[in-house]
C-alpha cells in the first residue's frame, strides 16, 4: 500500500488520494461525517442566530410593555396610555400611518416638541416620532422646541388618544354608548336617538360638559334640533280654564260661556267675568293643559299658579293667611287644585300670576324655552278691581311667573274680564 499524502483542502472538504477500495470506503465514511458534522454546526449557528433575534425582540417587547405600563395617570382612576397609540410597531403596522402620526404631532406639539422634555411620556412619544413619522410622512411638528405655555396634562394626552381611537371606530349605525357622551355622532344625531342626547348642539351640550367623556364639540357640531314647535304643539295642544261657582252663580263667568274654556296654541281663552262681591258663595277656578298627540317629555310639563292675599285672607282660597305665597301645579292632561275667589269689600285683594314648568329633559328641546304662557284683562265697569296697576297682558317664557295681576272686585260697578293663552315661539 502507497503512503499517503498530506491532505490538500479544497473548498469546503479534504480530498485524500484513493489506492484501494478499503481507503475509498474510507474516505465515503470521512464525507459523510464531515458533511454531517457542518449541517450540525450551520443548525446550531441558525439556532442561535434566531434566538439571539427573538431573545432580543422579546426583550424589547418586555422593556416596551413595562414602558407603556409605567405610563399609569393618577386622574380620578388608574389608567394607561392605549399602546397601539405609542407603539413603534404599532406605527409600522398601520396602514394609515399618516393618521396615526397625525396623533403622535397633535400629542407633541401640545406637549412642545423639545427633545430633552423630562417626562417619559413625551420622550416616547418624540422616540416613535423620529423612529416612524419624522420625514416619511405628510405630517410636520413645528419648528420651536419651546414648550407650549398650556401644555397638555397627562390627562389632556390620553384624551387626545380616546379622540384619536374614537375617530378611527366608524360604526353601521348609533353605538348607545355613545350617545351623550359630548362627541357629535351623526349616526346618533337623529330624533330616534334625541339627536345624540344633544351631543351635536353647543347649546345643550355645553349645559353638562363636565360630566362627559369627551370635551363639548371634539368632533364639531352639526345642531339638528330645530327652534320650531312641532305640530302636535302648534295644532293639537290647548290651553283650558275651569270654573264653577259655590254660591251666587251671578259672580261668576256671564251665565253663557261653559264651565271649562279652551284655546288652541297661539289663541286665547275666551272671556271669563269675575264680578264676586258681597253675594253669597265666591267661584271656583282650575287651570290644565291638553296634548293627546304630544311627545312623552311633555307630558311632565306642568301648569301652575300662585297666589297671595294682601289685605283679608279669607276672600284669596279657603285657609289662607294674608302674606304667604300659595303655589299648585299640575302635569299636561290633568287640572288643578281648584283656587277660590270670594273677593268682597273686606279689606285688600288677591294677587296672582302663573308659569309653565319645564322638566330638566326640555334641554334638548330649544322651542320649548320659547313656549310663552299670558294672561290678558280689562275691566268692565269700575277699573280700581283689576289688575292693581298691571300691564293688560302679562306673559311670561316658560319657567318664568308672570307679573302678578291684583283682583279686587266688590260691590263697586261692573267687573273683569280674563283670559289664558299658550304660544309657539
Amino acid at each position: 500500500m502507497e503512503n499517503p499524502v498530506a491532505p490538500v483542502q479544497s473548498g469546503k472538504f479534504y480530498q485524500i488520494p484513493v489506492s484501494s477500495v478499503e481507503d475509498e470506503k474510507s474516505l465515503l465514511k470521512t464525507k459523510r461525517l464531515t458533511s454531517a458534522s457542518c449541517l450540525a454546526l450551520v443548525a446550531l449557528a441558525t439556532l442561535l442566530g434566531v434566538g439571539v433575534i427573538i431573545g432580543t425582540n422579546y426583550l424589547y417587547r418586555m422593556n416596551y410593555d413595562q414602558y407603556v405600563n409605567s405610563l399609569t395617570i393618577e386622574h380620578g382612576e388608574s389608567t394607561s396610555i392605549p399602546s397601539e397609540y405609542a407603539s413603534p410597531d404599532a406605527l409600522r403596522e398601520e396602514p394609515d400611518v399618516e393618521a396615526r402620526c397625525s396623533v403622535l404631532a397633535e400629542a407633541l406639539r401640545n406637549r412642545g416638541v423639545a427633545e430633552k422634555a423630562d417626562d417619559d411620556i413625551h420622550r416616547r412619544l418624540y422616540d416613535a416620532w423620529l423612529s416612524h413619522c419624522s420625514g416619511n410622512v405628510g405630517v410636520r411638528l413645528p419648528e420651536s422646541d419651546t414648550p407650549a405655555a398650556n401644555s397638555t396634562s397627562a390627562h389632556d394626552l390620553r384624551l387626545i388618544f380616546k379622540m384619536a381611537r374614537r375617530k378611527r371606530a366608524a360604526t353601521a349605525g348609533c353605538d348607545m354608548t355613545r350617545v351623550g357622551d359630548g362627541w357629535c355622532d351623526e349616526e346618533c344625531n337623529t330624533p330616534s336617538y334625541r339627536y345624540d342626547n344633544g351631543d351635536c348642539c353647543a347649546h345643550i351640550c355645553e349645559l353638562s360638559e363636565s360630566s362627559k367623556l369627551f370635551p363639548c364639540g371634539s368632533n364639531g357640531y352639526n345642531c339638528k334640533i330645530g327652534t320650531q314647535a312641532p305640530a302636535w304643539f302648534r295644532q293639537q295642544t290647548q290651553f283650558c280654564f275651569r270654573w264653577h261657582p259655590d254660591g251666587d252663580g251671578g259672580q261668576c263667568g256671564t251665565g253663557s260661556e261653559p264651565r271649562e274654556i279652551c284655546a288652541n296654541t297661539g289663541q286665547q281663552t275666551a272671556v271669563y267675568r269675575d264680578d264676586t262681591d258681597g253675594r253669597g258663595g265666591g267661584c271656583q277656578m282650575s287651570w290644565g293643559i291638553v296634548s293627546p298627540h304630544s311627545s312623552s317629555w311633555f307630558k311632565a310639563v306642568q301648569v301652575c299658579y300662585r297666589f297671595y292675599a294682601d289685605g283679608n285672607a279669607g276672600q284669596c282660597h279657603t285657609g289662607s293667611v294674608t302674606g304667604r305665597v300659595y303655589e299648585f301645579c299640575a302635569p299636561v292632561g290633568q287640572f288643578t287644585s281648584s283656587y277660590r275667589d270670594d273677593t268682597d269689600g273686606r279689606a285688600g285683594g288677591c294677587r296672582m300670576s302663573w308659569k309653565l314648568k319645564l322638566p330638566s329633559t326640555t334641554t334638548l328641546e330649544p322651542w320649548a324655552q320659547k313656549i310663552q304662557l299670558c294672561f290678558q284683562w280689562y275691566p268692565d265697569g269700575d277699573g280700581g278691581q283689576c289688575g292693581g296697576g298691571a300691564a293688560r297682558k302679562l306673559c311670561a317664557n316658560a319657567g318664568f311667573w308672570t307679573p302678578y295681576y291684583r283682583d279686587d272686585t266688590d260691590g263697586r260697578g261692573g267687573g273683569c274680564r280674563m283670559s289664558w293663552g299658550i304660544y309657539a315661539a
